[in-house]
């Protein structure tokens, strides 16, 4: 996953806040890619297990204040918030 999926992804989730910006996810991304086996830095890409380790770093902050900052930021990850604003808008005729 390159840096604007990533993005996108957070966008999508309503992860990025005003307490919490873009530069925190830059932060968490840059510190999950990493450096290769070759003492290289790796340039925007992220496995699997390097999503999750930026996932694990993103709970740590944002939900810092938490017993189980993971758990709680895997949680809001799965609910699809778009399908709950649909339903709480309404109509008028």
């Amino acid at each position: 996953m390159d840096f604007t999926k990533f993005i996108l992804f957070a966008i999508d989730r309503n992860m990025i806040k005003n307490k919490f910006g873009i530069e925190v996810f830059y932060t968490a991304y840059k510190e999950a890619c990493g450096e290769d086996f070759n003492h290289k830095v790796n340039h925007g890409v992220l496995d699997f297990t390097k999503f999750y380790y930026s996932i694990v770093l993103l709970s740590k902050v944002i939900y810092a204040n938490y017993d189980s900052p993971f758990e709680t930021m895997f949680s809001e990850m799965l609910v699809d918030k778009t399908m709950k604003r649909d339903f709480e808008c309404k109509f008028s005729f």
